[in-house]
């Protein structure tokens, strides 16, 4: 992230177990993923994140801030500090805004392992987007299973995984 915003607390993030650093991110903090989580349990279990993904964006594309916070992690909005109305004011501020100008998706999907501070797996889906203008967008979306429902964990702007694995 460029800049520490308002609408964003500093917590500790840490991926592929080699990496953790402190990040500015929107909402949580991640665990290392799970040792036991092989290239082909991720391929299996790609198709059912991604239509969660594809519903929670779309929310966001049409400005649809309930929709979107449907699919959020009670365990997200629970740990948000400065309260539920501050998970509203970085829909409506930030990630509404981001997509706003959305045309189309790029085809390119990168997923990897993850897991939340509560134990919770699941898959961080690195994604982008075109705009109207043409310019291509990124963005970084967790969903993790959480007794069985698909909820979206975190969602980075402008961050691709590389970004991530690099400790950005």
């Amino acid at each position: 992230m460029n800049a520490i915003k308002g609408s964003q607390i500093t917590l500790k993030f840490s991926l592929l177990i080699v990496f953790s650093v402190w990040v500015s991110l929107p909402l949580l903090s991640y665990a290392a993923p799970p040792p036991d989580e092989k290239a082909a349990e991720i391929g299996s279990k790609s198709d059912r994140y991604s239509k969660v993904v594809d519903s929670a964006t779309e929310a966001l594309i049409h400005g649809d801030a309930k929709a979107f916070r449907s699919f959020l992690s009670p365990g997200t909005i629970k740990r948000e500090q400065r309260g539920p109305g501050a998970v509203d004011t970085i829909i409506n501020d930030r990630f509404i805004p981001f997509f706003k100008d959305f045309k189309k998706f790029s085809a390119n999907v990168n997923t990897i392992a993850t897991r939340d501070i509560d134990g919770n797996r699941g898959l961080a889906l690195a994604r982008s987007f075109y705009t109207n203008g043409g310019s291509e967008r990124f963005f970084v979306i967790y969903v993790l299973d959480e007794n069985g429902t698909l909820t979206i964990g975190n969602l980075l702007l402008d961050t691709t995984m590389a970004d991530i694995t690099r400790g950005r």
